[in-house]
């Protein structure tokens, strides 16, 4: 009952209507249309204007140069050369030192970037599939050359990759 009668004023205060409170009642000029900028509303549109339909585009036809495809999987393979010589030290360096030294980390870290660099292989194979090329080109003998010498370089990657995470797990 005290509680009751603690609430009550601040019940009653709560309905009280003095005060510099905005009014919710209607006010002169809310009930005309509104128009943009205060201006006149547009007039209708009656007519209609035929648009002419865009011609469907045509499929898009990757174009794939394979001279260019060549030069990236050779320099591709040199930089994956290269960067296994320095895994190939980089887990010589490790052996005998345990899992978290410092030598560890570094040939992990190497091995990861032989990984992204073996990933170029990948790649190139993907341009090459059948499903992105042009018939044509599909079945040009440069094409199938290159597509079998990436594949061929990406599983040498795996193999040489797979190698050195054992001999570091070792």
């Amino acid at each position: 009952m005290r509680h009751v009668l603690i609430c009550l004023p601040l019940l009653l205060a709560a309905c009280a209507s003095g005060g510099d409170w905005p009014s919710l009642a209607h006010r002169p000029g809310e009930d005309v249309a509104q128009t943009p900028c205060g201006g006149d509303a547009a007039p209708a549109v009656t007519e209609t204007v035929p648009v002419a339909k865009a011609p469907p585009l045509p499929p898009a036809v990757p174009v794939i140069d394979v001279a260019v495809l060549g030069a990236e999987l050779d320099a591709a393979k040199a930089a994956w050369r290269t960067q296994l010589g320095v895994a190939n030290a980089a887990v010589d360096s490790a052996q005998g030192y345990g899992e978290g030294s410092e030598r560890w980390g570094t040939a992990h870290l190497e091995l990861s970037r032989l990984g992204q660099t073996g990933a170029k292989f990948a790649d190139i194979g993907d341009k090459l599939r059948a499903d992105t090329l042009p018939d044509d080109a599909m079945t040009s003998t440069p094409a199938s050359v290159l597509r079998a010498n990436a594949a061929s370089a990406y599983d040498a990657h795996l193999a040489a990759l797979d190698a050195l995470r054992q001999r570091l797990a070792r």
